[in-house]
């Protein structure tokens, strides 16, 4: 049997081998040089964007080490692109913060929705899940 190119240079134990698995990277805490390395900034730039963003919030462990989850490491990225791309200062960022919410900036293809219409979703959410439980007792 010919090997899958798809899975060359991966171990057989591999998370990602196997179709359905989670991949525990994705939700693995990750060291601050990691993250560093990751987003081509140096680890006291990461140290220091701790101390400006008050959402930004990495576990302590043993030590005082921080330890990044997914959901840090991707306001990282979004604070990156704040600060690298759209060429926001630190109060600026900041501001964009605030004013655009945390999700938007940490996932920037995410759509946004009007408090009003997600208070309508989940009321009709509520109401589909009472008539398919009306429904399974019947």
């Amino acid at each position: 049997m010919k090997p899958d190119p798809a899975k060359a240079g991966q171990p057989p134990s591999s998370p990602v081998s196997e179709p359905g698995r989670l991949d525990f990277r994705s939700t693995a805490l990750r060291e601050i040089g990691d993250v560093a390395t990751e987003l081509d900034v140096p680890q006291h730039v990461l140290r220091y964007w701790e101390d400006k963003f008050p959402a930004l919030k990495p576990r302590r462990v043993g030590g005082g080490r921080r330890r990044y989850s997914p959901k840090d490491v991707a306001l990282l990225r979004g604070i990156k692109r704040l600060l690298h791309e759209r060429h926001l200062t630190i109060d600026g960022a900041q501001k964009a913060l605030r004013e655009e919410g945390i999700d938007v900036v940490r996932y920037p293809g995410a759509v946004t929705m009007e408090p009003e219409l997600r208070k309508r979703l989940r009321k009709l959410r509520e109401d589909l899940l009472a008539a398919r439980a009306d429904l399974a007792a019947t």
